[in-house]
């Protein structure tokens, strides 16, 4: 029986004799990984314990402003590329291809909003129509035609934009607050050949009337009665025209670069001149107001007045003027 048990015993011995020599420098390594895996933790505990702190710290001294600047970056971005993936998907991206758009989608939700009256997308869509039609009639047959218009803001500024943009033709916004030698600069720096006005600036248009007929310009009133004698008006034939949509082939020749809008820069270093603006410049600009509250960028209404400019429904900020400084939207040689 000892005979027995003294292998057995000697093989327990044998493996205790091996338990030390091997497992036991790997219980110090194993205790020392642990003990600088939990003082790491305890460590990046205390960091983030401390972090928001440092940050209320470092906002309250440096940047006041931190978060919301952050916030207005991200959100940028966030447009900026969303922006840019549209483009991409687009041959010749635009305003009017975002306006069609909405007006597929929904064609009675409120577009504009003037003074007691409210229009839909399709309201402002068949009436650009009957425009583009008129000016079609009426106006030049070139391709490259470029329209000015002289009027404060209302609702036929913009549907006369989106008539021309249907008929692939730039439109130069005047400054309705300009005369005599201003507007003939302003005029003549876009190349235009016809003048779309309001009929209560005719004291304006007739100062400058017979330089314009002697170039060749076609003056219109957007009226239903003219106000001047040899200037015809343009409303009554808008009312009559007819309302069909507008083919895409009047605009095939239209480029990403080409102009779509005049806009003036304010003369401050010189003389005004007029800045071409193309499509895709103008969709890429709308980031900025995508970067306000509004839940739906893509669907805004627009408010106009004649003293202040767009706002749209969801945010009550105001971009670029204040009440009490009154100038007109887009028609602005000032504002721009």
């Amino acid at each position: 029986m000892c005979r027995t048990r003294a292998p057995a015993r000697i093989s327990i011995a044998l493996a205790k004799l091996l338990a030390a020599k091997c497992f036991k420098p790997l219980q110090k390594d194993l205790h020392r990984w642990t003990l600088q895996i939990c003082g790491g933790m305890y460590l990046m505990l205390v960091i983030f314990s401390l972090l928001p702190i440092a940050v209320y710290i470092i906002r309250k001294i440096f940047s006041p402003y931190l978060w919301e600047d952050l916030k207005f970056f991200l959100k940028i971005v966030y447009y900026v590329v969303k922006m840019e993936k549209a483009v991409r998907h687009c041959s010749a991206p635009g305003v009017l291809d975002v306006f069609l758009q909405h007006v597929s989608t929904r064609p009675h939700k409120t577009f504009i909003l003037y003074e007691d009256q409210a229009y839909s997308y399709r309201d402002i869509d068949l009436k650009s129509n009957q425009a583009a039609w008129t000016l079609r009639q009426y106006g030049s047959q070139e391709n490259d035609n470029c329209v000015a218009v002289f009027m404060a803001n209302e609702p036929a500024f913009i549907w006369l934009w989106l008539a021309l943009s249907k008929l692939g033709w730039p439109m130069a916004c005047l400054n309705y607050n300009i005369r005599a030698k201003s507007f003939l600069h302003c005029f003549q720096c876009s190349g235009a050949k016809i003048l779309i006005a309001a009929p209560e600036f005719k004291d304006a248009i007739e100062d400058v009337l017979p330089a314009l007929i002697e170039d060749g310009v076609q003056v219109f009133y957007l009226s239903k009665d003219s106000p001047t004698e040899g200037v015809p008006c343009l409303l009554d034939k808008i009312d009559a025209a007819s309302k069909e949509p507008i083919p895409e082939s009047y605009r095939s020749a239209i480029k990403p670069s080409s102009p779509a809008l005049y806009i003036y820069t304010s003369g401050t270093t010189g003389k005004v001149t007029a800045s071409s603006s193309n499509s895709s410049c103008m969709l890429r600009s709308g980031f900025f107001i995508a970067v306000t509250d509004c839940h739906d960028m893509q669907a805004q209404t627009i408010r106009l007045d004649d003293a202040a400019p767009i706002r749209n429904e969801c945010d009550p900020k105001f971009f670029g003027s204040t009440p009490n400084d009154p100038k007109p939207l887009f028609n602005s040689a000032v504002n721009w």
